[in-house]
């Protein structure tokens, strides 16, 4: 069973070694990379990617200020 993951909906995805502050932002509303699965692909806007399905990664995808707008398998 996929673990659920649609909790960080609306949350803003960080790296923790980002030099980027998180000014403003609640540590209860960043989710770091790190807490994604080991299988995982984020789409940003503007990118291209392909179109192969994977059942077992996650895909988050993050609008321009890296706020997740969706999350699924495949």
């Amino acid at each position: 069973m996929q673990k659920d993951y649609n909790h960080f909906v609306g949350k803003t995805l960080m790296r923790e070694n980002s030099d980027s502050v998180a000014k403003n932002i609640s540590k209860d509303m960043i989710v770091y990379e790190s807490e994604l699965p080991s299988k995982h692909r984020i789409i940003r806007p503007g990118y291209m990617y392909t179109a192969d399905y994977v059942q077992d990664r996650l895909q988050v995808r993050v609008n321009e200020d890296n706020v997740i707008e969706s999350v699924q398998y495949g």
